[in-house]
C-alpha cells in the first residue's frame, strides 16, 4: 500500500492544561499526514487545488489507545488501505516511544470546486491518482 511516515513533537500550544494533546489535534496531524503522502507520490494537491479541485473528507474516526504530552516525539505512519473510483481511505496509526497511543482513518473524496468555492461534486480520481495509490497497494500484498 501507498504508505509514508513523519515524526514530530508535540507542541505547547497542542497541549490541554495537563499537559496532554488535545485530541483534536489528531486530526490537524492527520489531514497533515496525508497531505505528506501525497507528496511522497509526487503528486501536490496545492496545484489541483488551483485547478479547482480537493479531497474533502467524508468520514473520519479515531481511537485513543494512550497519552502523549508535550514535548513528546511521535511518528504518523499513514497508509492508503482502499481506493474506490471516487474516494479512497487513508490509516493513521500514531507512535510513541514505540507504542501505538492513536489509530485513525479519513475517507475523502476527489471532488470539484464551483467558481466560487462553496459547491462541490464528486468525480472520479484522476487515472494518474488511482494508479499511484493502486499499485502502492499492490506492491505492498505482492508474495
Amino acid at each position: 500500500m501507498a504508505q509514508n511516515s513523519v515524526r514530530r513533537r508535540v507542541e505547547f500550544g497542542e497541549a490541554d492544561p495537563a499537559g496532554i494533546l488535545f485530541y483534536p489535534n489528531y486530526y490537524r496531524w492527520f489531514d497533515q499526514a496525508t497531505h505528506d503522502l501525497f507528496r511522497s507520490l509526487g503528486w501536490t494537491i496545492a496545484l489541483h487545488l488551483e485547478e479547482g479541485y480537493a479531497i474533502p473528507l467524508v468520514e473520519t474516526g479515531a481511537t485513543f489507545r494512550g497519552p502523549v504530552r508535550y514535548d513528546d516525539c511521535v511518528e504518523i505512519t499513514s497508509a492508503v488501505t482502499e481506493v474506490r473510483s471516487r474516494s479512497f481511505r487513508v490509516q493513521h496509526t500514531v507512535r510513541h516511544e514505540g507504542h501505538e497511543v492513536c489509530i485513525g482513518f479519513e475517507v475523502r473524496v476527489w471532488a470539484r470546486l464551483d467558481e466560487r468555492g462553496r459547491a462541490i461534486q464528486t468525480e472520479m480520481l484522476p487515472r494518474d491518482l488511482r494508479e499511484r495509490l493502486v499499485a502502492g497497494m499492490r506492491e505492498e500484498g505482492a508474495p
